[in-house]
């Protein structure tokens, strides 16, 4: 509940600003330096690596996703049990 409300608080703010910043109008002039070129190009490409790195952990996800099959359940624990349950 308390998540929600903060969700709730926070795009209600975000919208609050918008408009504030859509209504008054004026024009923007500003200046783009070597230095937010840079960071402009450093974002990009974190957001790329970010992306290859999460396929990566997902891939036997995404995979049995598409083609339909179930991921692989740890043969260890079912194939060999390491304990007898009757007492």
């Amino acid at each position: 509940m308390i998540n929600s409300f903060r969700f709730r608080i926070g795009w209600t703010i975000l919208v609050i600003m918008a408009l504030g910043l859509s209504i008054t109008g004026s024009t923007l002039a500003g200046y783009l330096d070597p230095g937010s070129s840079s960071i402009i190009i450093q974002v990009v490409i974190a957001a790329i690596l970010g992306l290859l790195v999460t396929i990566r952990v997902y891939w036997s996800r995404i995979t049995g996703f598409i083609g339909g099959h179930k991921a692989k359940p740890d043969d260890d624990a079912t194939a060999n049990p390491t304990h007898d349950d009757t007492v």
